[in-house]
């Protein structure tokens, strides 16, 4: 099961797929991969997990908090 909320998917000019998701108060953006084999659906989420949670970041944290209004 994928704990984060997908709130954006943008085709880029690849391709690709960019998925935009956020969980709690960090955000994360991140290129998602194949699924190959319909059979294997678990480990791709657990690999989207793993994805997620490596690119994350708090957006009201420094750098980004002078962004603020």
């Amino acid at each position: 099961m994928l704990t984060w909320r997908i709130s954006r998917l943008t085709l880029d000019p690849t391709s690709s797929w960019i998925a935009t998701a956020y969980k709690g108060s960090r955000v994360s953006v991140i290129a998602l991969p194949p699924l190959e084999d319909p059979a294997q659906e678990q480990a791709w989420l657990a690999d989207l997990e793993a994805r997620f949670e490596a690119h994350a970041f708090d957006p009201t944290q420094d750098p980004y908090a002078g962004l603020r209004p």
